[in-house]
């Protein structure tokens, strides 16, 4: 296997991907991670180049562009930038001098038009769409049962997995829920994952009156996603800053209808009308009222079509078997 070295700021399901991709394109990743390890990126700098002075010109894949792969410019190794979305999207400014990278990979349209602009040569771009595994993301299969979670049983059911960060908006959805009751008396909320803000979205939510139909269900291990998008009325996702959502393909592919920002990143998976319902970043207006149209009467007599597109699209674009293969072309030119 051909070595490499991973570096990352922390840790998590996302890490797990990538390098699991790296393995099964024939790399072998030595991983850096400064958050897991307890090491500075000084300290991680210095690793790879203490590892260079011994001979090794391994290539080094790293990212986020901010925390990560800016403070890696001029390592002795090729560095191969890896973009984490919201590292380009959410930015006022391109967090690194792009051209010093000797490649980048991106998950997004967005985020390569983006790289482009800033001077970065489309031959040294690579635009590895994130994606799932289209034998366990399946419309067809069983459901969960949300009376597991505090749903009664046939209610309409909203759904929410992103993590508790300011980055992501979760707490429009809150905002936002109390109009939804005022439509849908019987509607229920699941907010999934959590994060430093999960203590003040469970207070702001009881602030409200609202806690009620607000259930907090942390983590969901990756195993019972499908059962839970198959059973969910609505998926939503608040983020302004993705570039390709995995959570939102995983919706897409269970059949569960899907509403999201009308980012540019989630564009290229939703068109609106077609796929899904779109919605401005923060607006909280449009939000409870796109809510509220998904899940009325008329919205989910149109809603079969929207998923039939979503299946599409994901089966089209979205087999990571398949696009993970990029990695190996994207890394070829990197290996001594």
């Amino acid at each position: 296997m051909d070595p490499c070295w991973y570096v990352t700021a922390s840790w998590g399901i996302h890490d797990e991907r990538w390098t699991e991709a790296l393995r099964a394109q024939g790399f072998d990743p030595r991983i850096i991670s400064l958050e897991r390890d307890g090491i500075t990126i000084e300290q991680a700098l210095q690793r790879l180049r203490e590892s260079a002075t011994e001979g090794d010109r391994s290539p080094v894949l790293a990212g986020p562009l901010t925390s990560v792969t800016a403070h890696l410019v001029g390592i002795p190794q090729r560095l191969v930038g890896l973009s984490w979305g919201f590292d380009l999207l959410d930015s006022a400014e391109v967090p690194v001098n792009l051209a010093q990278l000797d490649h980048l990979i991106v998950d997004s349209p967005a985020s390569a038009a983006i790289a482009e602009a800033a001077g970065l040569p489309h031959e040294r771009i690579s635009q590895i769409y994130w994606g799932i595994d289209l034998d366990v993301f399946t419309a067809d299969g069983p459901r969960a049962d949300l009376t597991d979670l505090g749903v009664p049983a046939g209610l309409p059911t909203v759904l929410s997995l992103r993590a508790h960060e300011d980055l992501y908006r979760v707490g429009d959805l809150i905002e936002a829920w109390p109009a939804v009751l005022g439509h849908h008396e019987d509607a229920h909320l699941l907010i999934g994952n959590t994060g430093s803000l999960t203590n003040a979205l469970t207070a702001r939510a009881h602030e409200l009156g609202i806690a009620g139909s607000v259930h907090f269900i942390d983590r969901i291990p990756e195993d019972d996603l499908p059962q839970l998008l198959r059973a969910a009325s609505l998926y939503v996702s608040t983020s302004p800053v993705d570039g390709t959502s995995v959570t939102l393909l995983q919706a897409m592919a269970c059949g569960c209808p899907v509403l999201v920002t009308d980012a540019p990143g989630n564009r290229h998976w939703i068109e609106r009308g077609l796929g899904g319902y779109l919605f401005a970043p923060g607006n909280i207006n449009e939000l409870s009222h796109s809510i509220n149209a998904a899940l009325s009467e008329s919205g989910r007599s149109h809603q079969q079509d929207m998923v039939e597109a979503s299946l599409q699209a994901v089966e089209s674009r979205a087999d990571w078997k398949q696009n993970q293969q990029l990695l190996r072309t994207a890394l070829a030119a990197t290996v001594a």
